[in-house]
């Protein structure tokens, strides 16, 4: 069982079991797909929904409807959310299963992470040249930018995976 907290600190748990992705499929699509559950539960707006439908049963003692429930959502609670359904759906496969798959979604988002660090030196570096030609701006500060970005990327640069692992589902 996973906990998650909405902005306002308010706590929620689910657990995925098979009766949960029977449950789920008409609305969400076939989650026991790792590719698609992993690039869906990206869309936030989808994740929320998502959630709501594993924490129904809590948001109705609540007096909380899907509206509201997604209005608790934003910024890094979103993350945290997502981490927390993540993990739990790694869970969820078997233990053969399970260390690939957890394996492979932290080097996909670490591989974003980092092309976001890169597409920020680039933006800097552009905003640089802009700034220069409009004499506004000291000379360097995107050198240095770029030298610090280089420095965590030939360090940091995880493997290439293909497509996360979809050969080994757990039996329901």
């Amino acid at each position: 069982m996973k906990i998650f907290k909405d902005a306002n600190g308010g706590e929620w748990s689910f657990e995925l079991t098979a009766f949960e992705f029977k449950r789920t499929r008409d609305k969400f699509g076939d989650l026991l797909d790792p590719d698609y559950c992993y690039n869906k539960t990206r869309d936030a707006v989808f994740l929320v929904d998502l959630l709501f439908e594993l924490v129904g049963e809590q948001a109705a003692k609540r007096g909380i409807d899907a509206a509201a429930f997604a209005r608790l959502f934003k910024g890094d609670a979103v993350d945290e959310a997502r981490r927390a359904f993540l993990e739990e759906y790694v869970a969820f496969f078997p233990s053969r299963a399970r260390e690939r798959l957890s394996e492979t979604i932290a080097k996909i988002d670490r591989g974003r992470e980092l092309t976001a660090i890169v597409g920020a030196a680039n933006l800097a570096k552009e905003t640089e040249k802009l700034a220069k030609k409009a004499g506004i701006l000291a000379k360097g500060t995107a050198e240095k930018l770029e030298r610090s970005v280089s420095g965590d990327l030939s360090s940091n640069l995880p493997e290439s995976p293909d497509s996360i692992p979809t050969d080994e589902r757990s039996e329901n």
